[in-house]
């Protein structure tokens, strides 16, 4: 359960005072922060000066994101009742056949006109196609800027941003940076991010979370950077957890060297080494700040000699959600062991439908996409957290328990290139069609076979090409792709493999979770550490 109240009695944990000569908007003392049962944030005050704009630093775990929505929801005692509070979260989740126009529709303030809405809007840059298209369809960049949109309508006294950039290309960045910091002056807003050139760019004042403390600073994130270097050197960033995943990754070889050198002698005594590195490696697992992620071998693909040789490829593929409005045309790439890509382009270019045309979750137009049949894929999409939000009650080991029961990612298993629908199943229960795949093999030149049971003929199986069931019923494809991710399970020993307690605790501690982390109650984790779940749960 959160909690969030006054202290009672005793002065407040920061020197921090209310200056007579600033008009607040909230003034708190002695304000007490807690979540699940581990306070955040003790006898600290929580001063919010009038069209101030404050960015929120601190290490990971330390209740940035906490801090956000217990404002938003207005939930510490005491806060003025009269204040109205707006939170635009990095996810925005909508129903699937959602409009952009309906999205805005939904909770409005009374009396808002259709004009307001769409005036809205066409200020963000939805042109009118786009305010009739779905929600599902947008972006992360536009997604955003549908939920600051919705946010104009409010005009509320304090705006909330929580990692405002996630997804924005550099446009939609400086979009942003422009709209905070001059649309908004008699707005107070307060805003977590870890991009901290955003951050200079638009914050007046810097809010350090820190030891269950507010500490705040009157400049921008810049000077507060050069008065407080070490500080910053300890807050979460992208160079800071590369060079410590690097450092970590160094010291895990070393260790595996050592460990293939030892012999009998000294054995008793490495082994006592091993088990304190463990239990501190554990103890600082736990510790609120940024921790490496160390990813796991991918293991070796049959056939595949070299990690130069190709584990995926396209050639020619054109896709539109509208034949007359293209989003990639005639595109070849070829994707190896060694490769680490990243893509980039402007918010709508297509960067996610790539993806997911890549991974299978949709076809093209034209072209085709070649993967190595025993290929293990894992998509972490923009908008993943939804499949910790069904499991917010229970631990991350259970979590993971669950999705991979019978050694076969659950998650995968419900995407609609997967699941057959009900008219498919009854489609494959009609005399002469495909009821079942049940094996396959490799003729020729890498050409796959694969072994069918028909419906009405269950005396014989049927062998046929790949390319030739391209070509028939799609739920034929489904229940192919199906039987490739169980061959998939079987040759990574993912199918054999026990998901123990001691396995997956293992796997966690990985991704920076810890033995009390994993423990834990997902509903308690921080926006961060739901991150490195998701990721962890994907490979």
């Amino acid at each position: 359960e959160e909690k969030g109240g006054r202290a009672a009695g005793g002065p407040p944990a920061s020197n921090v005072q209310p200056d007579v000569n600033k008009e607040y908007l909230v003034q708190l003392e002695g304000i007490v922060l807690a979540f699940a049962s581990r306070v955040l944030l003790r006898r600290t005050s929580l001063l919010l000066e009038k069209g101030q704009r404050y960015g929120i630093v601190g290490g990971n775990g330390v209740g940035k994101t906490t801090l956000l929505r217990r404002v938003a929801a207005r939930d510490i005692n005491g806060f003025p009742a009269d204040i109205s509070c707006y939170f635009v979260e990095h996810e925005i989740l909508s129903d699937k056949d959602d409009t952009v126009i309906n999205f805005m529709r939904g909770l409005v303030p009374e009396g808002t006109t259709e004009e307001t809405l769409v005036q809205a809007l066409t200020d963000v840059g939805f042109t009118d196609a786009m305010q009739q298209g779905g929600v599902s369809a947008l972006s992360g960049g536009w997604r955003m800027k549908l939920a600051i949109a919705r946010s104009m309508l409010h005009a509320p006294d304090l705006l909330i941003l929580d990692e405002p950039t996630n997804h924005l290309d550099v446009a939609s960045v400086a979009w942003l940076t422009d709209y905070v910091a001059k649309r908004l002056p008699d707005t107070t807003v307060m805003i977590v991010s870890h991009e901290y050139t955003f951050l200079n760019d638009v914050c007046t004042a810097i809010i350090h979370i820190h030891d269950q403390c507010l500490d705040y600073h009157d400049c921008g994130f810049n000077q507060f950077q050069e008065a407080n270097p070490e500080i910053v050197a300890g807050l979460p960033t992208v160079d800071n957890a590369a060079k410590k995943a690097d450092a970590a990754m160094a010291k895990d070889l070393e260790a595996r060297k050592a460990e293939l050198g030892t012999g009998e002698e000294g054995g008793e005594a490495d082994a006592a080494a091993t088990k304190e590195a463990e239990r501190k490696a554990l103890e600082e697992a736990e510790r609120p700040k940024a921790l490496p992620i160390v990813f796991p071998d991918g293991g070796v693909l049959e056939g595949l000699r070299t990690r130069s040789k190709p584990v995926m490829k396209c050639e020619g593929m054109t896709f539109g959600y509208t034949p007359d409005k293209l989003l990639l045309k005639k595109v070849d790439c070829k994707l190896t062991r060694t490769a680490r890509l990243a893509l980039t382009g402007v918010n709508g270019a297509g960067k996610t439908t790539l993806m997911k045309l890549l991974f299978g979750e949709m076809d093209p137009l034209e072209g085709e996409v070649w993967k190595h049949h025993n290929l293990r894929m894992a998509y972490v999409a923009q908008h993943s957290m939804h499949h910790l939000e069904e499991n917010l009650e229970t631990s991350p080991i259970v979590y993971i328990q669950q999705r991979f029961f019978k050694g076969q990612d659950r998650e995968v298993a419900k995407m609609d290139f997967l699941k057959l629908t009900e008219e498919e199943v009854e489609m494959s229960k009609m005399s002469g069609e495909v009821c079942a795949v049940i094996g396959r093999q490799e003729r020729g030149k890498g050409q796959l076979w694969y072994e069918l049971n028909k419906t009405g003929h269950s005396d014989k199986s049927f062998w046929e090409p790949l390319q030739s069931l391209k070509f028939k019923d799609k739920y034929i494809m489904k229940m192919v792709k199906n039987y490739d991710e169980k061959m998939k399970a079987e040759a990574s020993g993912l199918a054999i493999r026990p998901i123990t307690v001691e396995e997956v605790r293992k796997h966690l501690n990985d991704f920076g979770i810890g033995p009390l982390l994993a423990d834990s109650k997902i509903k308690r984790f921080s926006a961060g550490q739901r991150s490195r779940l998701g990721l962890a749960a994907a490979l």
